[in-house]
C-alpha cells in the first residue's frame, strides 16, 4: 500500500493548503462536502488494494517499516498544523477516527492532541504509534 491520504490532507494535495485554510473560514459546506466525497473515495481504493496484496498472500504496510496481515493504515492529518484546535475537531476529526476504525491496526500521525481519537477506538484496535 502506498501513502493514500482522506481528509485534510488529501484536499489539501488536490486544493493547494493555502486555500483549503481560506476554504474552511469562507466556504464551510464545501470542504464538508468534499471531505465526505474524499472519504469515500479513499476506501474504494484502499479495499481494492487491500484485497489484491491479501489474495496474493502480500502484507500491507505504509511509509512506515511496519507490515500487517490485517488491514492496517497510517491516518494523518499533517494539514492540522495550519489550523487551530477547533477548526481541527470542527472538521477533521470524525473523518480520523473512521479512518482508524476501518483498520484493525493504525498509526496515528497529526500534530493535533490523539486523546479524542484514541476515546472513540473499540478495545480490539491497535493504536500503533502516534506521531506527533
Amino acid at each position: 500500500m502506498t501513502d493514500y491520504h482522506a481528509g485534510g490532507d488529501h484536499l489539501a494535495a488536490l486544493r493547494d493548503p493555502g486555500y483549503l485554510a481560506i476554504d474552511l473560514l469562507e466556504n464551510k459546506q464545501f470542504v464538508i462536502d468534499k471531505l465526505k466525497q474524499a472519504e469515500g473515495e479513499f476506501f474504494k481504493v484502499y479495499d481494492y488494494f487491500y484485497k489484491l496484496l491479501r489474495k496474493n498472500n502480500q502484507l500491507t504496510t505504509g511509509w512506515l517499516p511496519l507490515f500487517s496481515e490485517s488491514k492496517y493504515h497510517i491516518a494523518s492529518n499533517d494539514f492540522s498544523c495550519m489550523i487551530s484546535n477547533k477548526m481541527f475537531e470542527e472538521f477533521f476529526l470524525e473523518g480520523i477516527i473512521v479512518e482508524c476504525k476501518v483498520s484493525v491496526k493504525s498509526t496515528l500521525s497529526t500534530t493535533q492532541n490523539p486523546t479524542p481519537i484514541r476515546q472513540f477506538l473499540s478495545p480490539r484496535h491497535q493504536l500503533i504509534q502516534i506521531i506527533i
